[in-house]
């Protein structure tokens, strides 16, 4: 082999170790953001009134994700899942302040193929709330094809007047002494 080859043999070698190197950063990084979310952390608690035995609650992320975490036992047709007390997390579509398109398919009864639909959501917060807006698009667009809704999905638990304010505050300074950051943990003390 000349020269010529071994250098580009050797240059394509060192970028792909350091490409695969990158991407196991970004999973890193990708996972410390998403498990600061968990049952204790989350910022605002769904008012919703169901049939279910569930509660939920959502997490934000460092990087404006939506993390929808469940807990409790949800029944349907007499069949019964109980979600661990810590929640079950699961990633939203949107960000806050940033629209993501996403597609469903919609199956029949018999799990039978049926149609499929094209969204867009996008998440805000408006004083103590958070607010979904999502619409119907066309396939592969970032624009609504149809009416545009405003849904108010949950309020900030600090401004829930049945003790949750008390919980929200003592859930973030356990979760901050577990995690060995006390001076956090007593910041989050002084505003009970």
């Amino acid at each position: 082999m000349d020269r010529k080859k071994i250098f580009l043999l050797i240059s394509f070698l060192i970028g792909s170790f350091t490409t695969i190197g990158k991407i196991e950063a970004g999973l890193k990084d990708e996972y410390e953001k998403n498990s600061e979310c968990n049952w204790k952390t989350a910022q605002f608690q769904i008012i919703k009134k169901n049939p279910s035995n569930t509660e939920e609650r959502i997490c934000i992320t460092s990087d404006n994700k939506i993390i929808s975490i469940v807990t409790g036992t949800s029944c349907a047709a007499g069949i019964c899942l109980d979600y661990p007390a810590e929640g079950q997390s699961s990633l939203l579509k949107g960000k806050i302040g940033e629209s993501e398109s996403y597609t469903v398919n919609n199956r029949t009864w018999e799990r039978e193929y049926a149609s499929t639909s094209n969204y867009l959501s996008e998440w805000d917060i408006e004083g103590n709330d958070l607010i979904l807006y999502k619409c119907p698009t066309e396939l592969f667009s970032k624009k609504c094809s149809g009416q545009t809704i405003r849904k108010v999905m949950g309020t900030h638990r600090t401004k829930i007047s049945n003790g949750t304010t008390y919980l929200y505050y003592l859930d973030l300074i356990l979760n901050a002494g577990t995690k060995g950051k006390f001076e956090e943990g007593i910041l989050y003390a002084g505003k009970l």
